[in-house]
């Protein structure tokens, strides 16, 4: 068995051999994608390049004014994607959703592809077409107090309804697939476990000139920094983050800058506020930062540092790992998954621990060394190419398409 093939451990796979037939054609919804990176965008455009790779005809469907599918790392001999423009807005997410269904159901009875791939809500069902979705998280589900009550109630119900009829439900991690049948009740034999898998681009070599280019440009500390990479959200934790930045300091420990890059988000403000009560230069923040040069970030980093309290996967902890950067990750959800023995785990609610850990992987040079060769080994076999293999036998392995007289799903999240 290649390297290719050979499943992870935990990784569901189906058996037997694969059916001899012409390769399917997939349409891809990509609708609810902007122009700006995120680990989902970028797991659905390396496994579907992949799956081009392997003779499979791709159609993307895009949001109004995209090109998504001219960035998919296909390869020059690969046909590029057959692209559907569409009118839908992914900054209007409500708008989106619900005219998306009877749009993407359209599209689904012109084009009658032999499977429709999609990580988005509605998931229509067509006739003769085979439905594949993915769920990366449950995190509506998880949703605190502050949450919204309709928003939950459509994820248990109708939400629940659409997997439970979907073909293929395909899942990042255990943790996320074993969410899936508590929650919804889906067939196990419909669950396929399909970790992330690290681009090829954060595996490359990069000019450590450079890299140090890319760092000035982007205003980043000359020494080395530590790194926490995400969206500003209430999951991230990265407030508790600086709250553990901020005892170090004031116990006289002198651990290196904090560079926080991401899109932004609801907590920025609350982060901004507590980062200023920090010393001058403690916490930097890079922004948005373009996948050219995340691997010039990673590079300048001295560790990562990744104190989030819900991940479906936790892909920036395998971004690291890649480019033989030593991660720290919180305990939680699927990041023990995600990091195996290549990480330094730590309780993610409790500051005081975030903060040794933090000088941990920043000043124990054994240690360092341990992590940095460990992830580098577990990275090695999250390639798109090993994981599109794994997705492409369970595609051609699934059954026929559901005869006609299944309606789909209704009804708006509320969100």
């Amino acid at each position: 068995m290649s390297d290719e093939s050979r499943p992870l451990p935990g990784l569901t796979r189906r058996a037997g051999s694969v059916p001899d037939r012409p390769p399917p054609r997939l349409l891809l919804n990509l609708t609810a994608y902007d122009g700006l990176a995120s680990g989902a965008r970028e797991r659905a455009l390396g496994l579907a390049a992949a799956l081009a790779r392997r003779g499979m005809g791709i159609t993307v469907v895009e949001a109004r004014g995209q090109d998504l599918g001219a960035s998919a790392p296909v390869g020059p001999e690969t046909a590029p994607f057959r692209v559907i423009r569409t009118d839908l807005d992914p900054g209007r997410p409500l708008d989106r959703f619900l005219r998306s269904r009877r749009l993407m159901e359209r599209l689904l009875r012109e084009e009658q592809p032999d499977l429709f791939l999609t990580d988005f809500h509605p998931v229509p069902r067509v006739p003769g077409v085979r439905t594949v979705v993915t769920v990366h998280d449950l995190r509506h589900l998880a949703a605190g107090p502050g949450g919204r009550p309709l928003h939950r109630a459509w994820f248990r119900t109708l939400y629940g309804r659409a997997l439970r009829r979907a073909d293929l439900v395909v899942a990042p991690s255990r943790f996320t697939r074993d969410g899936v049948l508590r929650a919804y009740g889906v067939d196990p034999r419909r669950l396929l476990v399909l970790p992330n898998a690290v681009p090829d681009s954060l595996r490359a070599p990069l000019d450590p000139a450079e890299g140090a280019r890319v760092r000035e440009r982007l205003d980043l500390p000359r020494r080395p920094y530590l790194l926490a990479v995400g969206v500003f959200e209430a999951r991230k934790n990265l407030g508790r983050l600086l709250e553990a930045l901020g005892i170090l300091h004031a116990e006289g420990e002198a651990p290196p800058p904090l560079v926080l890059a991401g899109r932004g988000g609801p907590e920025e403000g609350r982060l901004r506020a507590a980062a200023a009560a920090l010393p001058p230069g403690a916490v930097r923040f890079a922004g948005y930062v373009r996948p050219a040069d995340l691997p010039a970030v990673y590079d300048g980093a001295r560790a990562l540092v990744h104190p989030a309290l819900y991940e479906g996967f936790g892909m920036p902890v395998v971004e690291a790992m890649a480019r033989g950067v030593p991660a720290a990750c919180s305990d939680a959800t699927a990041l023990p998954e995600a990091a195996g023995a290549a990480a330094l785990l730590f309780d993610g609610r409790d500051a005081r621990g975030i903060a040794a850990a933090c000088l941990k992987v920043s000043f124990d040079d054994t240690l360092r060394a341990a992590l940095a060769s460990r992830g580098r080994e577990r990275a090695a076999g999250l390639t798109f190419e090993r994981m599109g293999a794994i997705l492409a036998s369970a595609l051609l392995h699934l059954p026929a398409a559901p005869p006609p007289g299944d309606p789909g799903e209704d009804g708006p999240p509320g969100a």
